[in-house]
């Protein structure tokens, strides 16, 4: 699957749903026995990823805004929202701005 195609990934239980931004295979999620830190290797370049819990990877791309608070939460271009870490926060707004 082609990077600029996920939206982003989450860990769900004992798998990865890696959600994308059009249907492949006829839908949007897709469940992975891969690792989330593997995924996250794999996403390094180009650099429109970022890790912002420890269970969640987002395209920066898709990031439509930021609600403030302790960590805060993201909002992607689907209108879904995605807790940001207090300990990633720093890192997420830095280059979420840039």
């Amino acid at each position: 699957m082609k990077a600029e195609k996920i939206r982003c990934c989450f860990c769900e239980e004992k798998c990865v749903v890696v959600i994308t931004t059009e249907k492949v295979s006829g839908k949007t999620r897709h469940v992975t026995s891969q690792c989330l830190n593997s995924i996250e290797d794999e996403l390094k370049q180009p650099k429109k990823f970022v890790r912002i819990h420890d269970n969640t990877l987002v395209n920066l791309d898709c990031a439509d805004g930021y609600i403030k608070g302790r960590g805060g939460r993201v909002v992607m271009d689907d209108e879904t929202e995605y807790e940001v870490s207090k300990r990633r926060k720093k890192e997420f707004l830095k280059r979420y701005k840039a």
